[in-house]
């Protein structure tokens, strides 16, 4: 069933496969080491039904002779009840991330303990009976079932099967939520994986919590396990709707929820978001969501929301477990950053003595932050910081007491990045992204200010609030890649390429950033881009190539280059111009010859009829006419006018004339 529900995710490449069961094989003779062995079980998908089929009495074989020998080696293996690793292998179920994804994504009704490595007989089964000879050692993650050996044993094949499965996908899919559970408040939940417990429970392979034990740490492993966190834009329009609707409440215990059971960077942006609306609360005028934001604000400063949940856990984890000094997370630096700006919103209220009490309590001041430099420069950094704080502490009403994107705007950008103050430069831009609407391009000058200064870390925080890198200026219909090549200021060009600029994304009036380097003449930028998959004959909104620019320009380094990489010599602008007609009229002899080298077509017409050398004999040029003429081009070719290349030589004789000498010696 599993096989067939994958199969109609994606497309089936091939109609058989396999996976691969381990084993470990132990001679009669104890002084032979064991040896880890495999065994092939292979599917087959019919030409009538095409769905999946395995042998099933070569499996119930397998499964009969592992239980035998389990039930050989110890009869504790009758116990009703054993345990399952949380995990697929030791060092998972030792690990403190795998406590988090397992609240996270597993636990519905039995909760994880830490027992003896002893209890589990890695690598060849994944499951282990429960023994009273080690009390104290706390040492793996596992989970006591209801289920029998044969279950245990028929699920662990399970794993290996999914495990070889999930190999082949590319991705989960489906939709991914927080949604109300029943014991734990909330469970994340995804539709594709709801399908495949479902396939599991009616395999009679066991519960829910079985299926999400057997699938989640085999979709982790492959990289396949959806992201989900506060900043998920799910749990975005999630948390949004719900302060519409003033239900605050609700919208904190989401995020506290996420923060509780998240690691790296899913945990910094689900705290990140939890941080932005604590403040948000604080700013508003209804004093009971003030006091949600205080108490969540207090709650985070004082610890790791993942600490105080571990601690509250009934069975016990060992010493330091969980300890945010040694997570790689930053979250001292989070709560200090969290602090200091709820210490100077307190600032502008009335009775801010007892609030600020507290927070002193707990370690923070109005310093909790400091200054730092800004560019070098103290003084800078001062004005920086007042910046931010300008942002952080008003209201929407409050903010425009000043200009916008002022000097003091970029210095608070400079202040944030340069100190590594990540958490308020997520809330700066926050309140930057609301202001966009009634201040369009705001964004736009905040992204260059950001690509200017190589702020990776700013521009992912923008991308994270929906802005692109490839946004076009509401201005003038630019983009930041294309700004920075027409400003020649490489440095810039390749941090937006690093970050993921699109090499082909236009401006508004078609222009791409390939046809503006090659339109400047800077042969760098144009290999650059060239090398990141710019389209060689993409045209703009005319019509008009990078080629076509390129001979504009007079720029015969580029041609080449252009033409090397595959550019369409004959290639138009909507009016039919091309770039043999363009390298014609301005005389510009070496391009034609690479042109010509390179199959462009001698008379090709424009939409009035004009062909390269009536083009050539319009303008003087003597040497253009004198190559097409040697490469045949057409002398009694007329315009829609009527005209020829003679006649329109001779109505400009006063520049043309040594044309007019060539083309009558040609018509003779």
């Amino acid at each position: 069933m599993t096989m067939d529900l994958i199969s109609t995710w994606q497309h089936a490449l091939k109609d058989i496969d396999s996976f691969e069961l381990d084993f470990v094989c132990q001679s009669h003779h104890k002084f032979i080491a064991p040896k880890l062995e495999s065994y092939t079980i292979n599917l087959a998908r019919s030409n009538d039904t095409l769905q999946w089929r395995v042998e099933e009495h070569e499996l119930e074989a397998v499964l009969g002779l592992w239980t035998w020998s389990l039930l050989n080696s110890s009869p504790e293996w009758l116990q009703n009840g054993l345990g399952r690793l949380v995990g697929l292998s030791e060092s998972e179920a030792r690990a403190e991330d795998t406590d988090l994804y397992f609240h996270k994504w597993i636990f519905r009704q039995r909760e994880a303990r830490m027992v003896s490595t002893k209890m589990v007989c890695l690598p060849q089964c994944m499951f282990g009976f429960f023994s009273g000879l080690y009390p104290n050692d706390k040492e793996i993650l596992i989970v006591k079932t209801e289920n029998r050996l044969e279950t245990m044993a028929a699920q662990d094949i399970y794993v290996q099967f999914i495990r070889s499965v999930f190999q082949n996908m590319g991705e989960l899919g489906g939709d991914t939520n927080v949604i109300s559970g029943s014991r734990d408040g909330y469970i994340a939940h995804n539709t594709r994986l709801d399908d495949l417990v479902n396939c599991f429970e009616t395999s009679n392979l066991g519960s829910r919590e079985d299926a999400l034990l057997c699938l989640v740490p085999g979709l982790r492993h492959r990289g396949l396990l959806p992201m989900l966190s506060g900043g998920s834009s799910v749990v975005k329009s999630r948390i949004k709707e719900l302060t519409a609707s003033r239900n605050w409440v609700e919208a904190f215990s989401i995020l506290w929820w996420l923060c509780e059971r998240s690691e790296g960077e899913e945990f910094e942006l689900s705290v990140f978001e939890l941080g932005c609306l604590c403040r948000r609360a604080i700013l508003q005028t209804d004093p009971n969501i003030q006091a949600e934001g205080y108490k969540y604000a207090c709650r985070l400063i004082e610890n790791d929301p993942r600490t105080r949940f571990i601690r509250s856990l009934r069975d016990s984890r060992p010493t330091n477990w969980m300890d945010a000094d040694q997570r790689p997370e930053q979250w001292k630096a989070f709560s200090l950053q969290l602090g200091w700006v709820i210490w100077h919103i307190t600032q502008k209220i009335s009775d801010r003595q007892g609030i600020q009490s507290s927070l002193e309590s707990l370690g923070i001041h109005g310093s909790s932050v400091p200054i730092g430099k800004a560019n070098g420069s103290e003084n800078q950094g001062k004005k920086g910081e007042q910046a931010v704080l300008h942002w952080l502490t008003n209201n929407d009403e409050g903010l425009y007491s000043r200009e916008l994107l002022s000097v003091d705007d970029r210095l608070a950008l400079d202040w944030l990045c340069q100190n590594r103050h990540h958490a308020l430069l997520d809330w700066l831009i926050a309140r930057w992204v609301e202001l966009e609407e009634r201040c369009p391009g705001f964004l736009y000058h905040i992204t260059i200010w950001a690509v200017e200064g190589k702020y990776r870390v700013a521009i992912d925080a923008l991308r994270r609030r929906g802005v692109s890198i490839n946004m076009q200026n509401p201005k003038d219909g630019s983009t930041p890649l294309i700004d920075k090549i027409m400003a020649g200021d490489r440095k810039a060009i390749q941090e937006l390429l690093d970050a993921g600029a699109d090499v082909n994304g236009s401006h508004s009036s078609g222009g791409t950033p390939l046809s503006v380097a090659s339109h400047k003449g800077d042969l760098e930028t144009v290999s650059l881009l060239l090398r990141k998959g710019s389209r060689v004959n993409i045209q703009d909104s005319d019509g008009f190539s990078p080629l076509m620019y390129a001979t504009e320009g007079g720029h015969v380094d580029i041609v080449r280059v252009l033409l090397q990489r595959g550019a369409n010599a004959n290639l138009g602008s909507f009016g039919g111009s091309t770039p043999l007609m363009a390298a014609a009229a301005d005389n510009r002899v070496e391009i034609l010859e690479l042109l010509l080298s390179r199959g462009a077509q001698v008379d090709m017409e424009s939409s009035d009829g004009c062909t390269a050398l009536i083009l050539a004999a319009r303008n003087g040029s003597t040497e253009a006419t004198r190559l097409l003429l040697s490469h045949s081009a057409n002398v009694h070719k007329r315009t829609l006018g009527g005209e020829t290349a003679l006649d329109s030589a001779r109505e400009y004789d006063h520049i043309a004339s040594e044309c007019i000498t060539l083309l009558e010696s040609a018509m003779a």
